[in-house]
C-alpha cells in the first residue's frame, strides 16, 4: 500500500527503500489520530509538572522523594507553666524527639494563642528553658545550631525555629513566653506547637503536633 492509498483518519509515514514494493517504498506503518492526542498530553503534562517543579524551587520549597528518603518519626510535647493571670505571662515548654532511625532536621512553628481581638495573647520571648536560679527571666539563650524568627514583643504572630541535624533519640526543647492579654474569668487559652522536616519522611505524623490549654484565674 503507497502513502497516498492511507485511510482516513490514518496518517502514514513512509520511509524509502528498495526492492519491498512496486515502488521502491517500505510498507507504511500508521498511527492513529487519538495516539498522538494522547502523546501530545503526555508531553503537555511533563512540560506543567517542569514548570510547577521550576516555580517551587524558585521560591525556597523543598521535595523529598518519598521511595528513597530516610525515615524520621519527629514527636512533639507541650506543657505550660506558670499561672495565668490577666497581664501576666505564660511559658509553653516544647520538646520535639526523634525517634528515629535516621537522623533529621528539624522545622518547628508555635503561633501565639488566640485570644479576644481587642486584647489578644502577645509573644514575649523564645529561647530555651532556663536553669532554676539562672536569673535568665522566662527564656535563657538558644544553642548555636538553633534558628528561631519570631514576632516583635508586644505582637502576636509565628514563632519559627530550625536546627540542621537532630540525631535518633535526642531532643530540643523550646520556651515561648506569653503575655496574657484581657480574657473573662476562667477562659482557657490553648497553645498549639508543629514540627516537620524538610529531609525525611515522617511514618507516624500523628505525633507531629501537640496543644495544650490554661485557664485564666
Amino acid at each position: 500500500m503507497a502513502c497516498r492509498d492511507a485511510p482516513s483518519p490514518w496518517l502514514a509515514l513512509c520511509n524509502r527503500s528498495t526492492g519491498l514494493t512496486p515502488r521502491g517504498l517500505r510498507p507504511i506503518r500508521v498511527i492513529r489520530r487519538s495516539h498522538i492526542r494522547l502523546s501530545l498530553a503526555n508531553v503537555f503534562g511533563a512540560l506543567v509538572l517542569m514548570f510547577a517543579v521550576n516555580s517551587a524551587e524558585s521560591v525556597g520549597a523543598t521535595f523529598i522523594n518519598t521511595a528513597t528518603a530516610a525515615k524520621a518519626d519527629l514527636a512533639v510535647a507541650v506543657t505550660s507553666s506558670g499561672i495565668a493571670t490577666v497581664g501576666g505571662y505564660m511559658g509553653y515548654t516544647i520538646a520535639v524527639t526523634n525517634n528515629g532511625p535516621a537522623t533529621s532536621d528539624v522545622a518547628l512553628t508555635d503561633t501565639t494563642p488566640s485570644g479576644l481581638a481587642f486584647k489578644p495573647t502577645t509573644f514575649y520571648c523564645v529561647g530555651s528553658v532556663p536553669s532554676p536560679g539562672s536569673g535568665s527571666g522566662w527564656c535563657g539563650p538558644l544553642p548555636p545550631s538553633v534558628k528561631c524568627m519570631k514576632p516583635a514583643v508586644g505582637s502576636a504572630g509565628t514563632v519559627s525555629c530550625t536546627t540542621a541535624s537532630l540525631i535518633s533519640g535526642a531532643s530540643v526543647t523550646f520556651i515561648m513566653a506569653v503575655r496574657v492579654g484581657f480574657y473573662l474569668h476562667n477562659q482557657a487559652i490553648c497553645d498549639t506547637a508543629s514540627a516537620t522536616s524538610t529531609t525525611t519522611v515522617d511514618p507516624n505524623t500523628s505525633n507531629n503536633s501537640a496543644t495544650v490549654c490554661a485557664r485564666v484565674n
